[in-house]
């Protein structure tokens, strides 16, 4: 989701003049000049999120079905046994019942066979990890890839401080660390896969600018933007944005071998991404565009789209004034969830207005790369799918400052916290160095005051 820059010529060394006060003010210490010292406190943040994640009770957050359905799908797929039988099927269910779960979202697709109902993108991440008998800790190196890459983007956006303090806010938002505490389901991946991509597109993007384009950023950046939808089906618009921004910005440039290089490479990878998902299809339900979902027995509804689940059942769709009135009062609803998993969402929403680009003292385009318009159709792909779905009001219904009900419903949101990372960058660029040391401070220290909150109520 990046906007290229109008001159054709390199980004020059030097930053631009605006960014170069700020990242150089209150920098008279020789302490602050150090690039390792901001290394250390993004790394210290990552460590603090792992460690507040590895804190959180696994049996209360193992009470949904979702976590019992995934686990057994990486002990299966790391075995090669894509579908199972109906004896195997019936001995997961007693494994699971004995330790306390449900195994629900296995579903029948043929007769004496059934899969998962979810998408396979997190159980095969988890696959190497359970060969080594640490399939709980693909989350742990998810998060360490994405704060890694992010720090990355960041630094050459802007500079090192703003990194430390965008990892910051992705290690330590709340949704951030219960996500990474659930060891068992697809949350964490949903919103770190798409940060490891996004962060590749971007980094690709500016070896483009600098006149050094890299073909292995743009194959990282497709192939873990398609794995996203492997991950979360509904993540793939997300990839398609990318690809359409590639494209456009490969048109509006001189197209040289190693440009065009870069855009066969994204479209490689991300081919790789989606065959393989076509593949998984193709072999467990028969179809290479089939969905696990279509043969769930509950019926899954939006407001305004596709009904799924339920096979055989006719199908009876909302009514308009019905749907629409559903939209708007999940809208209303939903901000409490948000503000309280996604803090960093009040940063983020400034910085749509900052986020433009400038011109530097030397004259050419500088600052931000990224385009607002193209962070908004990000959070937007993310929003409209669940704003609408039915179940999203029943579970609004619940009070969200009470346990983790936030979690249940910023999970489905969790994949837009990329352009919120680059939205609250922007903002923070704009403060002078001791306001962004303030309010880090202020992040760091209500994150962990609403931890000491939620842990005793689990």
């Amino acid at each position: 989701m990046l906007e290229p820059f109008h001159s054709d010529q390199p980004i020059p060394h030097e930053k631009p003049a605006l960014v170069q006060r700020l990242s150089t003010r209150n920098d008279r210490l020789h302490l602050f000049q150090r690039p390792a010292l901001y290394r250390v406190l993004a790394g210290l943040a990552v460590v603090l999120s792992l460690v507040l994640a590895a804190k959180l009770p696994q049996p209360r957050l193992m009470r949904a079905p979702d976590p019992w359905a995934y686990k057994l799908a990486i002990e299966n797929l790391a075995q090669g046994r894509w579908t199972l039988s109906d004896r195997e099927m019936a001995a997961g269910r007693m494994q699971t019942r004995l330790a306390g779960g449900q195994l629900t979202q296995y579903v029948q697709v043929s007769p004496h066979r059934w899969a998962l109902e979810k998408g396979p993108g997190f159980p095969l991440l988890a696959i190497p990890f359970q060969w080594l008998g640490l399939a709980h800790l693909t989350n742990a190196a998810l998060a360490v890839i994405a704060a890694v890459l992010l720090y990355a983007l960041i630094t050459r956006l802007y500079s090192e401080p703003l990194a430390a303090a965008a990892v910051l806010l992705l290690s330590l938002a709340p949704m951030s660390y219960v996500a990474q505490g659930n060891v068992w389901m697809d949350t964490f991946a949903s919103g770190a896969v798409p940060v490891i991509g996004g962060s590749c597109y971007g980094l690709y993007l500016y070896s483009i600018h600098r006149g050094r384009p890299r073909s292995i950023l743009a194959f990282m950046a497709g192939l873990a933007l398609g794995w996203s939808a492997l991950v979360r089906l509904s993540n793939l618009p997300i990839a398609a944005l990318c690809g359409l921004h590639l494209l456009w910005h490969t048109w509006r440039r001189p197209r040289t071998r190693l440009i065009l290089m870069g855009v066969v490479t994204f479209i490689a990878g991300m081919a790789l991404a989606l065959g393989l998902l076509a593949s998984y299809n193709q072999t467990v339900f028969g179809h290479p565009l089939a969905l696990g979902y279509t043969y769930s027995p509950y019926r899954i509804t939006f407001a305004f789209g596709p009904v799924m689940g339920k096979p055989n059942v006719p199908v009876v769709g909302l009514d308009g004034s019905v749907a629409a009135k559903l939209i708007a009062d999940n809208l209303t609803r939903v901000i409490q969830p948000w503000l309280i998993g996604f803090p960093l969402l009040l940063l983020a929403l400034p910085g749509w207005f900052v986020s433009r680009q400038r011109r530097s003292f030397a004259g050419s385009q500088s600052g931000l790369i990224l385009s607002r318009w193209l962070l908004a159709g990000w959070m937007l792909v993310v929003l409209v799918p669940y704003i609408s779905f039915v179940w999203m009001d029943k579970l609004l219904q619940q009070p969200a400052n009470q346990g983790l009900y936030f979690f249940e419903v910023d999970r489905y949101f969790f994949p837009w916290i990329f352009p919120m990372l680059l939205l609250a960058s922007a903002a923070l660029a704009r403060l002078p160095r001791w306001a962004t040391l303030g309010l880090m401070t202020l992040y760091t220290v209500g994150t962990l005051w609403f931890y000491t909150r939620l842990l005793p109520s689990l």
